[in-house]
C-alpha cells in the first residue's frame, strides 16, 4: 500500500500483492488492492479479473469494489454491464454517492440519457447536500448536455458559497457566463480564478481575450491574447487564431495573416484553422488562393459544410468572375 499510496509506484505494488496473494491466496483485500493498481496501469482486464476473484471470496466486500469494478466494465465499454454493476451496488448501499455520480457519467457519456442522468445527479445532491463537488459534476452536466447555463450558474454558485476557493467551480461558472452572454460576470470570474491560483494566469488572459474580441473590444481582446502568448498559455494554437480574427477586424492584414500562419505552424492537420487564413484571402479578395483552400478543405473532409459555403459564396461575388452563379448554385 506505501508504494500505491504515497509512492504511485503501481508496478511494485503489484509485485508486493501478488507475493501476499501466493502467501495468503484466500485474503480478499490482497485481490483489490492489486486490482486498483491494474486500474491505475490501465490493465482493465486483470484489474477486473482481480476484483471477481474478491468477491468469490468475500461475497459481502466493501461497496467500493462494485463501484470499481463498473468504471472497469465502463472503460472497456461494456455500458449495459457497468450499468449493473452500479445498481448492484446502490442496492448493496443506498447511500454511496460516488455509485449514483458515476452512473450519473455514464448515462450521459455513454448511454445518451441525459433524464436518467440528471436524476442520479439529483442524488448526490439530496444525499450530500454540504458536499461543492455535487453541484460542481451536475453543473457540468448541465452546461455540456443540457446547455441549461443558467441551472448550471445556479450549481456553480452554490458550490462556491460552500467551497469558496475552488477554482474548478470559478471555471465552470465563468464558462457558463460566457456561454450565456453574461460576460462581465465571465471577466469577474476569470480574474477572480488568477487571484486563487496563479498558475491559470495565462488561461485567463486568453479567455478575457476570447470575451473582448467576442464583444469587439478589439484593443482589449489584442492586449489579453498577446500575454497569453508572453505566458505561453499550453494551448497557443486557438491564441493565435483569435489574435489573428483580432487584426482582420482591425484591417491589419499583415499581421493577421502572420498569426494565422504560426496557427497551422503548431496543428497543420486541424482543419478548423485553415477557416481562419481562408477568411483571410477572402476579406482580401485573393480569391484564386481561396478556391485553392477551399478545395484542400473539401478534400480533408467532404461533410463539413463551411469550405462549401465559402466557395459558393465566392462564386457568387461579382468581383470575381461575371456569370458565375451556376458554380454558386
Amino acid at each position: 500500500e506505501f508504494y500505491a499510496d504515497y509512492l504511485e509506484d503501481f508496478e511494485k505494488a503489484i509485485e508486493d500483492y501478488s507475493k501476499g496473494i501466493e502467501l495468503n491466496p484466500d485474503n480478499a483485500k490482497f485481490y483489490f488492492s492489486r486490482g486498483l493498481s491494474y486500474g491505475n496501469l490501465d490493465n482493465t482486464i486483470k484489474s477486473i479479473a482481480d476484483y471477481l476473484t474478491c468477491l468469490e471470496i468475500d461475497t459481502e466486500y466493501d461497496v467500493a469494489l462494485y463501484n470499481n469494478l463498473a468504471v472497469s466494465y465502463e472503460n472497456l465499454k461494456d455500458f449495459d454491464k457497468a450499468l449493473e454493476v452500479y445498481v448492484m451496488a446502490i442496492k448493496i448501499d443506498s447511500t454511496y454517492v460516488y455509485a449514483y455520480r458515476n452512473k450519473a457519467d455514464l448515462y450521459s457519456d455513454n448511454l445518451n440519457d441525459n433524464k436518467n442522468a440528471l436524476l442520479n445527479y439529483n442524488k448526490t445532491v439530496e444525499l450530500e447536500p454540504e458536499d461543492s463537488d455535487n453541484y460542481y459534476y451536475r453543473g457540468v452536466f448541465y452546461a455540456d448536455y443540457i446547455e441549461d447555463y443558467e441551472k448550471a450558474i445556479e450549481d456553480y454558485s452554490k458550490g462556491i458559497e460552500l467551497n469558496p476557493n475552488d477554482v474548478d467551480l470559478y471555471v465552470g461558472r465563468a464558462e457558463a457566463y460566457e456561454l450565456n452572454n453574461n460576460f462581465n460576470e465571465s471577466i469577474i470570474d476569470y480574474l477572480k480564478i488568477r487571484e486563487i491560483d496563479t498558475s491559470y494566469v495565462p488561461y485567463v488572459n486568453y479567455k478575457i481575450g476570447d470575451i473582448y474580441y467576442a464583444t469587439n473590444k478589439l484593443l482589449k481582446a489584442e492586449e489579453y491574447l498577446s500575454n497569453a502568448i508572453e505566458l505561453n498559455y499550453w494551448n497557443l494554437a486557438p491564441v493565435h487564431q483569435t489574435l489573428g480574427y483580432v487584426y482582420l477586424k482591425n484591417k491589419d492584414n499583415e499581421k493577421a495573416i502572420e498569426e494565422f500562419n504560426k496557427t497551422l505552424e503548431l496543428e497543420p492537420e486541424n482543419s478548423n484553422y485553415l477557416l481562419g487564413k481562408l477568411n483571410y484571402f477572402v476579406l482580401t479578395k485573393n480569391f484564386d488562393a481561396a478556391i485553392k483552400l477551399c478545395y484542400n478543405l473539401i478534400e480533408r473532409d467532404n461533410k463539413d459544410p463551411h469550405a462549401f459555403y465559402i466557395l459558393a459564396d465566392i462564386y457568387n461575388n461579382k468581383s470575381f468572375v461575371n456569370n458565375s452563379q451556376t458554380k454558386s448554385l
